[in-house]
C-alpha cells in the first residue's frame, strides 16, 4: 500500500531565462484621458508672402451729402502797372511787388507771389484770334471839312507847243501855279469855261 505524502521539500535553483515568446494581440483602446493644461504662447513665425490682389469690389452706395463749408477769404485784385520788354527790366526796376501788382512782360503776365517772393509768369494775356465779325452797316456821311490853306505858287510852266486853228472858236486862258484856266467861246456866242492841270 501507498505510504502518506512526505514534507514538501526546499525550492530548487531558478532556471535559466527561456526564450522571449511571440507577441500578443493588441488590447482594447483604453478610455480617452483628461485635457492637459495649455501650453505657453509659440515664438512668432515670419512674415508670409502676399497673397495675389482679390476681384475688383461692387460699388458702394451713395453717401449723404456734407455740410456746405464756411465762405473763404476774399482774394486779391490784379493790378497791371505797365509794361515791360524783358522780365530782367521787370527785376530791375521792381526788386519786389505788393499781393496784386502785374505787369505785362513781352505778352506775357507776371504777378508777384507773396509765398515765393517772386515775379511769377501768369501765362498770355491775351487770347486767341477771334472770328470776325459780321459786315458793319454804313455810316451816315460826314459834315464838309474846313477848306485849306491857300498853297504856294508853283514855277512857271514851259511854253506848249502852237495849236492847230479852229475856226469860229475863241480861247482865253491864263496860267496859275501849274493850272490853266480860262474860257472858250463858241461860234454861236455860247462860252465854256475850261481848267487843265500842267504836269511837269
Amino acid at each position: 500500500p501507498i505510504g502518506p505524502t512526505g514534507p514538501t521539500g526546499a525550492d530548487g535553483e531558478t532556471g535559466p531565462t527561456g526564450a522571449i515568446g511571440p507577441t500578443g494581440a493588441d488590447g482594447t483602446t483604453g478610455p480617452t484621458g483628461a485635457t492637459g493644461n495649455t501650453g505657453p504662447d509659440g515664438i512668432q513665425g515670419p512674415q508670409g508672402i502676399q497673397g495675389i490682389q482679390g476681384p475688383q469690389g461692387e460699388t458702394g452706395p451713395q453717401g449723404i451729402q456734407g455740410a456746405t463749408g464756411a465762405n473763404g477769404t476774399d482774394g486779391v485784385g490784379l493790378s497791371i502797372l505797365g509794361a515791360y520788354d524783358t522780365l530782367l527790366e521787370l527785376q530791375t526796376a521792381h526788386l519786389t511787388g505788393n499781393a496784386g501788382d502785374a505787369y505785362i512782360v513781352a505778352g506775357n503776365l507776371y504777378v508777384w507771389s507773396i509765398s515765393s517772393t517772386q515775379w511769377i509768369d501768369a501765362g498770355t494775356i491775351q487770347g486767341p484770334q477771334g472770328i470776325a465779325g459780321p459786315q458793319g452797316i454804313q455810316g451816315l456821311q460826314g459834315a464838309d471839312g474846313a477848306t485849306g490853306p491857300q498853297g504856294i505858287q508853283g514855277s512857271q510852266g514851259v511854253t506848249g507847243p502852237t495849236g492847230a486853228s479852229v475856226a469860229g472858236l475863241t480861247l482865253r486862258v491864263s496860267v496859275t501855279g501849274g493850272v490853266v484856266s480860262g474860257t472858250v467861246e463858241l461860234s454861236d456866242g455860247t462860252t465854256l469855261p475850261i481848267t487843265v492841270d500842267v504836269v511837269l
